[in-house]
Protein backbone atom coordinates (compact mmCIF):
# COMPACT_ATOMS: atom_id res chain seq x y z
CA UNK A 1 0.00 0.00 0.00
CA UNK A 2 1.52 3.48 -1.03
CA UNK A 3 1.74 5.81 1.79
CA UNK A 4 -0.47 8.03 -0.10
CA UNK A 5 -3.27 5.89 0.40
CA UNK A 6 -2.41 4.99 3.90
CA UNK A 7 -2.65 8.65 4.40
CA UNK A 8 -6.14 8.28 3.02
CA UNK A 9 -7.33 5.64 4.60
CA UNK A 10 -5.98 7.14 7.89
CA UNK A 11 -8.16 10.56 7.05
CA UNK A 12 -11.07 8.43 6.39
CA UNK A 13 -10.39 6.86 9.84
CA UNK A 14 -10.25 10.32 11.86
CA UNK A 15 -13.48 11.68 10.04
CA UNK A 16 -15.80 8.78 10.90
CA UNK A 17 -13.86 8.79 14.54
CA UNK A 18 -14.79 12.69 14.88
CA UNK A 19 -18.31 12.02 13.27
CA UNK A 20 -18.96 9.17 15.69
CA UNK A 21 -17.77 11.29 18.88
CA UNK A 22 -20.08 14.07 17.65
CA UNK A 23 -22.85 11.91 17.37
CA UNK A 24 -21.77 10.37 21.23
CA UNK A 25 -22.19 14.21 22.29
CA UNK A 26 -25.50 14.74 20.53
CA UNK A 27 -27.06 11.59 21.72
CA UNK A 28 -25.65 12.63 25.30
CA UNK A 29 -27.40 15.77 25.55
CA UNK A 30 -30.28 14.58 24.03
CA UNK A 31 -30.49 11.79 26.85
CA UNK A 32 -29.61 14.18 29.56
CA UNK A 33 -33.03 16.62 28.54
CA UNK A 34 -34.96 13.80 28.72
CA UNK A 35 -33.42 12.97 31.56
CA UNK A 36 -34.06 16.34 33.24
CA UNK A 37 -37.76 16.31 32.11
CA UNK A 38 -38.45 13.21 33.44
CA UNK A 39 -37.41 14.08 37.09
CA UNK A 40 -39.07 17.18 36.59
CA UNK A 41 -42.33 15.39 36.17
CA UNK A 42 -41.18 12.62 39.26
CA UNK A 43 -40.91 15.45 41.29
CA UNK A 44 -44.12 17.37 40.55
CA UNK A 45 -45.94 13.52 40.84
CA UNK A 46 -44.07 13.00 44.10
CA UNK A 47 -45.88 16.61 45.00
CA UNK A 48 -49.07 15.55 44.24
CA UNK A 49 -49.21 12.51 45.76
CA UNK A 50 -48.06 13.78 49.06
CA UNK A 51 -51.00 16.69 49.13
CA UNK A 52 -53.23 14.57 48.16
CA UNK A 53 -52.52 12.14 50.69
CA UNK A 54 -52.24 14.54 53.06
CA UNK A 55 -56.08 16.07 51.83
CA UNK A 56 -57.65 12.37 52.24
CA UNK A 57 -56.31 12.36 55.84
CA UNK A 58 -58.14 15.79 56.23
CA UNK A 59 -61.51 14.21 54.69
CA UNK A 60 -61.45 10.69 56.38
CA UNK A 61 -59.79 11.65 60.30
CA UNK A 62 -62.56 12.52 61.83
CA UNK A 63 -60.74 14.20 64.92
CA UNK A 64 -58.00 15.68 62.18
CA UNK A 65 -61.39 17.41 60.37
CA UNK A 66 -62.63 18.52 63.44
CA UNK A 67 -58.77 20.32 64.45
CA UNK A 68 -59.07 21.82 60.86
CA UNK A 69 -62.54 23.19 60.49
CA UNK A 70 -62.58 24.42 64.33
CA UNK A 71 -58.82 26.33 63.28
CA UNK A 72 -60.18 27.47 59.44
CA UNK A 73 -63.24 28.69 61.66
CA UNK A 74 -61.32 30.25 64.13
CA UNK A 75 -62.39 28.75 66.87
CA UNK A 76 -60.30 27.78 70.11
CA UNK A 77 -57.85 24.56 70.10
CA UNK A 78 -57.37 22.75 73.20
CA UNK A 79 -53.29 22.25 73.43
CA UNK A 80 -53.82 18.63 72.12
CA UNK A 81 -55.63 19.92 69.05
CA UNK A 82 -53.17 22.61 68.29
CA UNK A 83 -50.13 20.31 68.56
CA UNK A 84 -52.26 17.94 66.05
CA UNK A 85 -52.86 21.17 63.86
CA UNK A 86 -49.08 22.42 63.97
CA UNK A 87 -47.73 18.49 63.30
CA UNK A 88 -50.58 18.31 60.76
CA UNK A 89 -49.14 21.35 58.80
CA UNK A 90 -45.70 20.29 59.18
CA UNK A 91 -46.18 17.96 56.19
CA UNK A 92 -47.61 20.71 54.12
CA UNK A 93 -44.14 23.07 55.14
CA UNK A 94 -41.95 20.22 53.91
CA UNK A 95 -43.43 19.52 50.96
CA UNK A 96 -43.03 23.34 50.41
CA UNK A 97 -39.70 22.74 51.44
CA UNK A 98 -38.59 19.90 49.21
CA UNK A 99 -40.19 22.08 46.24
CA UNK A 100 -38.34 25.23 47.40
CA UNK A 101 -35.23 23.00 47.31
CA UNK A 102 -35.63 21.01 43.70
CA UNK A 103 -36.36 24.42 42.13
CA UNK A 104 -33.33 25.87 43.09
CA UNK A 105 -31.50 22.82 42.07
CA UNK A 106 -33.37 23.15 38.59
CA UNK A 107 -35.34 19.97 39.06
CA UNK A 108 -38.76 21.23 38.53
CA UNK A 109 -40.49 22.05 35.04
CA UNK A 110 -40.26 25.60 33.90
CA UNK A 111 -43.46 27.38 35.59
CA UNK A 112 -44.20 24.27 38.23
CA UNK A 113 -42.10 26.58 41.00
CA UNK A 114 -44.04 29.28 41.08
CA UNK A 115 -47.70 28.15 40.83
CA UNK A 116 -46.43 25.44 44.05
CA UNK A 117 -45.26 28.10 45.73
CA UNK A 118 -48.16 30.29 45.36
CA UNK A 119 -50.31 27.63 46.31
CA UNK A 120 -48.15 26.49 49.52
CA UNK A 121 -48.06 30.09 50.80
CA UNK A 122 -51.47 30.96 50.58
CA UNK A 123 -52.44 27.74 52.14
CA UNK A 124 -49.24 27.49 54.91
CA UNK A 125 -50.17 31.43 56.01
CA UNK A 126 -53.79 30.90 56.23
CA UNK A 127 -53.44 27.80 58.15
CA UNK A 128 -50.73 27.92 60.37
CA UNK A 129 -50.58 30.43 62.53
CA UNK A 130 -47.56 32.73 62.19
CA UNK A 131 -46.34 31.85 66.28
CA UNK A 132 -46.85 28.45 65.16
CA UNK A 133 -44.33 28.83 61.97
CA UNK A 134 -41.79 30.57 64.58
CA UNK A 135 -41.62 27.58 66.94
CA UNK A 136 -40.62 25.28 64.38
CA UNK A 137 -38.99 27.25 61.41
CA UNK A 138 -35.43 25.86 63.36
CA UNK A 139 -36.11 22.81 61.47
CA UNK A 140 -35.94 23.91 58.02
CA UNK A 141 -33.08 25.70 55.87
CA UNK A 142 -32.22 28.69 56.48
CA UNK A 143 -32.85 29.83 53.09
CA UNK A 144 -36.18 28.32 53.13
CA UNK A 145 -37.14 29.66 56.54
CA UNK A 146 -36.29 33.38 55.20
CA UNK A 147 -38.50 32.65 51.94
CA UNK A 148 -41.53 31.64 54.04
CA UNK A 149 -41.37 34.91 56.57
CA UNK A 150 -41.33 36.70 53.88
CA UNK A 151 -44.65 35.10 52.52
CA UNK A 152 -45.84 35.98 55.95
CA UNK A 153 -44.60 39.57 55.92
CA UNK A 154 -46.67 40.03 52.73
CA UNK A 155 -49.56 40.02 54.46
CA UNK A 156 -50.56 36.75 53.78
CA UNK A 157 -51.75 35.77 57.52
Amino acid sequence: MSSESRISVSSVLDLIGTVAVVCSMLLLAFNVSRSSKIMAASNENFLYEMHEEMFADEATEVTLAEVMWRAESGLDLSPVQEHQLKMHLRREVNMWEIAYYRSLDGLMADGAWEDWDRAFAGSITQRLPKRFWDSMKFAYGEDFAVHVDEQYADGSE
